[in-house]
């Protein structure tokens, strides 16, 4: 017994001393480091501040907002978990009137149906409208053209042509420059409208040249005529001309001319021409250019040898009754009535005819 007693007693000792040197060595720690920070400089030692109330409320107050809105993401969180996810469709204008179109007792369905049918109905009206106009105009054009030809036909089928001349009562002409006792129309082409041989034409406007006429100062215009449209002057020229001579355009003229025949007393019967000129700038020296043709001119259209051409074929510049004239040989004249009127003529009476008239309107 003793024995196991002073075993006890052992055993308590060693406990006790394991013991204490265990809170030595937890005593030992906090020594040391109150002697570490002993050691700093006094300088390194900055004091905390103390914080004010306001502080302390604004820290309080976002502690418990992280603490509120931690607690709000959790229970959605929660709430994800627990329930499916369904996702609603985006919705527009033209989904709502389908979703509706789709209740046909509804007021948008008749309004829907409605738009549709008018739309159908106003596009049927503008295709007949369209048709109606389309037919119309293949009528207009149809009748046009069958006018037109039954008018062509009628006018170089069926219509009579009669050779020679014609006479026309005294009236005013866009070509007629000056008044003249009559007029007559000279039809130098075919029933189809082409122009008959030179040969039948010129063998036309000589018979009407020679054809007797009133002594008494008579002035009369000849009209040649194609389908009776009246020629212009570059037409009338190339008429004419000789064949084998080269074809001569007078820019300067206009297309506007006078072809006439005049006779005083015994005197023969005598041609004239009135020209107009488009441009007066260069009218008179076109007119000096032409000059050695003239005579041929004039014996081509009358057939008289008067006009042959000798050697000579010089104009030269003389006055007539106070006007500036050319004259050649005393068997062609031609003269300025204004800056644009041209007169040419073999007959000083029919000239002085002329210029009378002419001053008189």
């Amino acid at each position: 017994m003793a024995g196991e007693e002073w075993i006890q007693k052992e055993a308590a000792k060693e406990a006790a001393l394991k013991k204490r040197r265990e809170e030595a060595k937890e005593n030992m720690t906090p020594r040391v480091e109150k002697t570490v920070q002993a050691q700093k400089p006094k300088e390194l030692e900055k004091p905390t501040p103390p914080k004010s109330e306001l502080e302390k409320k604004q820290e309080v107050a976002m502690a418990e907002a992280r603490k509120q809105r931690l607690a709000a993401e959790n229970y959605a969180i929660d709430q994800l978990k627990q329930s499916s996810m369904k996702l609603n469709a985006v919705r527009t204008l033209k989904t709502d009137l389908a979703d509706e179109a789709k209740k046909s007792h509804s007021i948008t369905a008749s309004i829907i149906k409605h738009r549709n049918k008018s739309h159908v109905a106003a596009e049927e009206v503008v295709g007949q409208a369209r048709h109606r106009w389309l037919s119309t105009l293949l009528t207009l054009l149809f009748l046009t053209l069958s006018g037109g030809a039954s008018y062509y036909i009628y006018l170089y089928y069926y219509l009579p042509y009669q050779p020679g001349t014609s006479s026309a009562p005294n009236s005013s002409s866009p070509r007629q420059f000056i008044p003249t006792d009559k007029q007559v129309r000279i039809e130098i082409a075919d029933a189809r409208g082409q122009f008959l041989d030179r040969r039948e034409i010129l063998k036309r406007l000589g018979a009407l040249i020679d054809e007797s006429l009133p002594g008494g100062g008579a002035l009369e215009q000849l009209i040649p005529t194609k389908a009776n449209r009246e020629i212009g002057i570059e037409e009338f020229l190339e008429i004419v001309k000789d064949p084998t001579a080269t074809r001569t355009l007078h820019p300067w003229l206009s297309q506007s001319f006078v072809f006439g025949r005049y006779k005083k007393g015994d005197d023969e019967t005598v041609i004239f021409l009135i020209l107009k000129a488009s441009d007066q700038n260069t009218a008179f020296q076109g007119m000096r250019e032409w000059e050695p043709e003239l005579p041929k001119l004039f014996l081509n259209i009358t057939g008289r040898q008067k006009f042959s051409i000798s050697t000579d074929t010089n104009f030269k510049s003389e006055f007539f009754l106070n006007l500036e004239a050319r004259d050649w040989q005393g068997k062609l004249t031609y003269i300025f009535l204004d800056p644009t009127t041209i007169v040419i003529t073999s007959s000083e009476s029919a000239l002085a005819e002329i210029i009378d008239r002419q001053r008189q309107t």
